[in-house]
């Protein structure tokens, strides 16, 4: 097997991987805390990464490919950022909780 062979094979199943995971944790309520909001964006924005690499592999110079590879990295970039942005937030709001899901869990019991 050739690295380039490899390399195929490991961008099949991340692509197939991520994508199964995006659209498995949609069917949740991921939307309920600042954490889980921002790994989903990070999470769908890295399967389309992984979608495109797989699709460049056999559409090389698809039209736009510049501009939608661009857009898909910034994406990954704006999630990565608000995903420590909400974690730094988290743990500076309350440093003494265990975990940043509990931050808001505990946030939305206070409400109610």
């Amino acid at each position: 097997m050739t690295l380039d062979q490899y390399t195929g094979i490991l961008l099949w199943i991340g692509a197939v991987a991520q994508t199964a995971f995006v659209a498995l944790w949609a069917t949740m309520p991921w939307f309920r805390t600042p954490v889980t909001r921002a790994l989903m964006i990070k999470s769908a924005a890295l399967a389309a990464m992984f979608d495109l690499m797989v699709l460049g592999r056999f559409w090389p110079n698809y039209p736009g490919r510049p501009v939608v590879v661009t857009v898909a990295f910034t994406l990954v970039v704006v999630g990565v950022v608000s995903q420590l942005a909400t974690v730094a937030w988290s743990r500076f709001r309350h440093p003494h909780e265990s975990t940043p899901d509990s931050f808001s869990d505990r946030r939305q019991a206070e409400v109610h």
